[in-house]
């Protein structure tokens, strides 16, 4: 009788088993499976989306003389987590949560780390002091300008959903609208204890904190080369190529050429490109502003980045090309220009146009 009942069991294992093997066959092998095709619509959606840079188009003169091109330049970048460990709110907020824990060792851990990381981020400091002939001093007040740009962001979000009925979100339309020192100034006036507000603002969490800021541009070939031996394998540190506006003739037909300069995303900004994702801007990215050939032919110079999608097992499945921008050319002879310019006294009612207005 015992035996009958385990020879039932074991057949009806071996069918129950039989029955899951042909379901995965039919999931895995038979493309018109709409079990598949929903695997595959899952792995898409939760899938990642990189999109490609594009080149900004030359501006030319009559005879083919660059007048205006992008180059590439080199940034030796850092993350938030390595810079904020110089910074005191950050400490004192993650020596507090380790203190709300009360366990003596965990305090002694964070500040063990805390420590750590800012010996470490000195002694990054001094080297890049070095091969670039700068005080760190200098590094270190590049670095605060980070710690206190993203301090005051998680401030505006600590304060936002700490008093998310704010009179100053009814005052101003949108939210990034709002002044971020009137934000702070409420923020101070509804919780005056600054240890609370330290609090708040180290439990928040945003994108700008695990963006690779610039700390140092990157002139020479023995700087790129230097930064590469010293940092490329330091965690937190990143050598990105950025492209640059670059005018060979600096100043000479200033006025007719125009500049770039970081897009403002204003409505008519975005009214270029409103349909278009890829063409449309994004924030930090460089537009022809003002007068000028820059900002005249924006539609043509502009280009259109690419885009390539990969599923959540990072398969390639679907990749648009970049579109450089087109070239432009002018009928000025950039010689004779110049010519002219050097021979013409500057008097008050001459326009000279800023070489550092015209950098990217």
């Amino acid at each position: 009788m015992y035996d009958k009942r385990i020879k039932i069991f074991v057949i009806l294992s071996a069918l129950i088993l039989l029955v899951c093997l042909l379901r995965l066959t039919q999931m895995q092998l038979l493309p018109s499976s709409t079990v598949r095709s929903d695997i595959e619509e899952l792995k898409r959606q939760r899938g990642q989306s990189q999109q490609l840079k594009t080149i900004r188009g030359k501006i030319l003169d009559r005879t083919g003389k660059v007048l205006a091109t992008d180059e590439p330049h080199f940034q030796l970048c850092v993350n938030y987590k390595l810079t904020s460990v110089m910074d005191d709110r950050v400490r004192h907020g993650r020596l507090l949560s380790a203190d709300e824990k009360e366990d003596a060792d965990a305090v002694t851990k964070v500040q063990k780390e805390l420590d750590i990381g800012l010996t470490d981020l000195n002694e990054i400091i001094n080297k890049c002091a070095q091969f670039k002939g700068v005080e760190p001093s200098e590094i270190k007040a590049e670095i605060q300008k980070i710690n206190d740009f993203i301090w005051n962001q998680r401030l505006f979000q600590a304060w936002r959903r700490r008093f998310p009925n704010s009179e100053l979100l009814k005052k101003y339309s949108k939210i990034i609208s709002i002044p971020i020192y009137e934000a702070i100034a409420d923020f101070e006036k509804k919780e005056p204890a600054s240890t609370e507000r330290l609090r708040l603002a180290n439990q928040i969490d945003i994108a700008e904190m695990r963006i690779a800021r610039p700390l140092l541009d990157l002139e020479t070939d023995d700087d790129i080369f230097t930064a590469q031996l010293e940092l490329s394998n330091v965690d937190g540190i990143q050598i990105l190529a950025k492209a640059r506006r670059f005018y060979p003739y600096g100043t000479v037909a200033a006025q007719t050429i125009g500049w770039v300069g970081p897009v403002k995303l204003s409505e008519e900004d975005k009214g270029l490109f409103a349909d278009d994702k890829l063409s449309g801007y994004l924030s930090g990215e460089l537009s022809g502003r003002e007068d000028g050939v820059e900002y005249v032919c924006e539609t043509i110079l502009r280009g259109r980045r690419g885009q390539e999608d990969r599923d959540i097992d990072r398969e390639l499945k679907n990749r648009t090309e970049p579109q450089f921008g087109k070239d432009v050319s002018l009928t000025l002879d950039i010689e004779l220009q110049q010519k002219i310019e050097n021979s013409w006294p500057i008097t008050t009612t001459t326009r000279i146009a800023d070489p550092e207005s015209r950098q990217s």
